[in-house]
C-alpha cells in the first residue's frame, strides 16, 4: 500500500438508510446446526425497484460509555465469540456528522484491553446479549 492510500482495515461507518423505503422488518433467532443466531431482517429495494429482504446476524452489542475522556468512543462492546477466534476484540463507535449534517457512527475494531488497562465503565458490567430492536 502506498503512503497516499487510506487504510480502512478494522474501520467503518454506519449511516441512516439511503432510501426511506429501507426499514427493519423483523427480529428473531435461528438455530443452525445446534448454534443459536440472533437475526434482523431489513426490507430494501434494488436499483430496479424490486423488494428484497436481507437477513443479518448479530455482530456485537454496543453499550454507551460514561467516560469523560476527550476522544473516547461514545459506545463500545465485545465482538461475538465467532469473530474472536484468535484474540478478544472490541468494537468502538464515535458519534459524528456527515458533511451535510446527517448523524452517523464512525467504527473501529481493536484488541480488547485487559481489565487493568480499560477506561470504560461498562467493561465491568455483565453483558446483556439481547438486541434492543
Amino acid at each position: 500500500m502506498s503512503s497516499e492510500e487510506y487504510d480502512n482495515t478494522n474501520k467503518g461507518a454506519v449511516f441512516p438508510p439511503f432510501s426511506s423505503d429501507d426499514k427493519l422488518m423483523l427480529t428473531g433467532k435461528l438455530d443452525m446446526e445446534g448454534q443459536e443466531h440472533k437475526l434482523a431482517v431489513v426490507k430494501e429495494k434494488t436499483k430496479n425497484g424490486k423488494i428484497i429482504l436481507k437477513v443479518y446476524t448479530e455482530f456485537c452489542a454496543l453499550f454507551e460509555n460514561d467516560s469523560a475522556t476527550e476522544g473516547a468512543p461514545k459506545y463500545s462492546g465485545s465482538l461475538n465469540e465467532r469473530f474472536n477466534k484468535d484474540k478478544p476484540m472490541r468494537l468502538a463507535a464515535w458519534k459524528r456528522q456527515t458533511k451535510d449534517g446527517k448523524n452517523m457512527l464512525s467504527l473501529q475494531v481493536s484488541e480488547k484491553l485487559s481489565k487493568q488497562n480499560s477506561t470504560t465503565a461498562n467493561d465491568s458490567l455483565p453483558i446483556d446479549d439481547e438486541i434492543p430492536f
